[in-house]
């Protein structure tokens, strides 16, 4: 995708790198072109246009999409998309973007990745009946995510306060302890 006079204009509005406005003023450039760093870093921004993030979703660094993954401003449908990505931490960042779905956060769950169980149980947003799932889930990381969400359900709470592990049962009693009535 082009870098076009709109994009450098918004990047310049918005007091940007004037060293990568420069590069990208001196002839037509594509963003596929930039460095690693400018592309992780254009990813980043709230800026940066839907096209853009569209293409960044499908950027063979892995961190370009996962800061896409991160980006309120990135599509819901991509965010649905890079919930499937190969990266942990694509996945992982798709966990505290404030637009990513609820259904999104459910399949999440399910990851094989424990940090990305563990982002997921952390996330205010997690629906209720997820969080109790992960309240059983056999890795104590996950459980003590769970049990430091204070939108985890009364009940999940008091199970994990009877947690095997000390940890968990430390977090859960704490939660609980300061949980408005």
């Amino acid at each position: 995708m082009l870098i076009t006079k709109k994009h450098i204009a918004i990047y310049r509005a918005a007091g940007e790198c004037e060293k990568a406005i420069a590069w990208a003023e001196c002839k037509p450039r594509h963003y596929a072109e930039l460095r690693v760093e400018w592309r992780r870093w254009v990813a980043f921004n709230r800026r940066t246009p839907t096209k853009v993030l569209v293409a960044f979703a499908k950027d063979r660094d892995q961190d370009v999409r996962a800061y896409t993954a991160g980006n309120p401003s990135t599509p819901k449908e991509v965010l649905e998309a890079l919930a499937k990505d190969p990266g942990a931490s694509v996945r992982v960042y798709l966990t505290v973007n404030p637009r990513t779905p609820s259904k999104v956060l459910k399949s999440l769950a399910e990851d094989v990745d424990v940090g990305v169980r563990s982002s997921v149980a952390r996330n205010a947003k997690t629906p209720k009946n997820v969080l109790q799932t992960l309240g059983r889930d056999t890795k104590d990381a996950v459980r003590i995510s769970v049990a430091l969400n204070k939108k985890t359900p009364l009940e999940t709470l008091q199970t994990l306060a009877k947690d095997p592990e000390a940890s968990v049962r430390l977090w859960a009693r704490e939660t609980l302890a300061n949980r408005k009535p």
